[in-house]
């Protein structure tokens, strides 16, 4: 067996770096040399409860990882268009192609997807990963590893604004200043949206978005009422549209109230308790679009050109490295150090 190093996760807060066999590309694969790879908050979930809410549940030893960028080693039978030699951003979803919601375009709802470190998916916290072809993406060569690797956050953000229909002229707000929030933000500025509030209750989300995310205004949402807000960034009106990324009910709740009549809320953000209160007769006296986002689809050729024209300080956005020998440790620092850090990469200098 040819082997390679991986992070794998055993049980609760349980990592061990081991050597596991070394993938081969099959037909239509390629084989990547994972160069950096970014941990997600589901990834936090897993390493912390060995599940994430009451439908993803690991029950055998999982590797974790679904953000990573690299170098295609190896191609298989069949691939055109990538060759070894290529870096490249890969998308983590591989999905049937044959149902109603693939062939719609909307592939990101697909019943049979493999998500690479969801339950029974390994994932890219190793030296190697094989994935379908299609499923890479060339980065420019000027381009790093680590801001390749906020492809996958990116295209949340993305996403949640094509759902949002964010448009120039809009006044957006952003609830929740963590990386999904940010990447939402990127991508309102590209899609040419200058009117963008952020809210949150931790100053240093805010000021790193000031510092950072060329945002208009930033608000700690915990000190104003919200029809405070709406008066002082709106002028009573209300926002055009709501990106909610924090997964606080709070802020679902909240949500409602700060968008005007006719407006467009989505839903980004994945809170603890299933079940959160709204108004409803609000969402029916205004009219409200109401929108969940679920992951993304058709994005990453988007989200990469968002990432060289540099709209954001996307460098800034990774505030830690780790090595892969140094998984666990990354993993509790993106565990316990929440607020004080953005977003936690993997890096494979080897």
């Amino acid at each position: 067996m040819t082997g390679m190093r991986a992070a794998v996760l055993y049980g609760k807060k349980d990592i061990r770096i081991e050597e596991v066999e070394k993938p081969s590309a099959g037909p239509g694969e390629v084989v990547v040399q994972i160069k950096a790879v970014g941990i997600c908050g589901s990834d936090v979930h897993y390493y912390e409860e060995f599940r994430m809410g009451k439908t993803y549940e690991m029950v055998e030893p999982q590797i974790l990882g679904h953000e990573p960028s690299g170098i295609v080693v190896e191609t298989g039978e069949g691939v055109t268009g990538i060759k070894p030699g290529d870096r490249v951003a890969v998308e983590p979803g591989e999905t049937c192609g044959c149902c109603r919601h693939c062939k719609s375009g909307h592939y990101n709802l697909c019943g049979d997807v493999r998500f690479l470190s969801t339950p029974g998916n390994k994932g890219a916290f190793a030296e190697y990963l094989v994935i379908g072809a299609d499923m890479v993406f060339p980065i420019p060569d000027r381009m790093s590893y680590e801001v390749a690797s906020l492809s996958e956050p990116l295209s949340v953000g993305i996403h949640a604004c094509e759902l949002a229909e964010v448009k120039p002229g809009d006044r957006l707000m952003i609830l929740g200043g963590g990386p999904i929030g940010i990447m939402a933000a990127a991508a309102a500025l590209a899609f040419g949206v200058t009117d963008i509030t952020l809210g949150d209750i931790q100053e240093n989300r805010l000021q790193f978005a000031r510092e950072h995310c060329h945002v208009k205004h930033t608000v700690n949402t915990g000190e104003l009422k919200t029809e405070e807000i709406v008066e002082r960034f709106t002028g009573g009106e209300g926002f055009d549209c709501i990106i909610e990324t924090s997964g606080a009910p709070v802020a679902d709740y909240m949500s409602v109230d700060l968008v005007r009549k006719g407006g467009r809320i989505s839903l980004v953000g994945i809170p603890k308790d299933e079940a959160v209160q709204f108004h409803i007769f609000d969402i029916i006296d205004k009219e409200v679009t109401l929108k969940g986002v679920f992951r993304y689809a058709n994005s990453y050729p988007l989200a990469i050109q968002i990432l060289d024209s540099r709209v954001i300080d996307f460098d800034a956005v990774i505030t830690k490295r780790f090595e892969l020998e140094e998984t666990a440790e990354a993993m509790d620092f993106a565990l316990n150090h929440k607020m004080e850090s953005v977003k936690t990469v993997i890096v494979n200098a080897k």
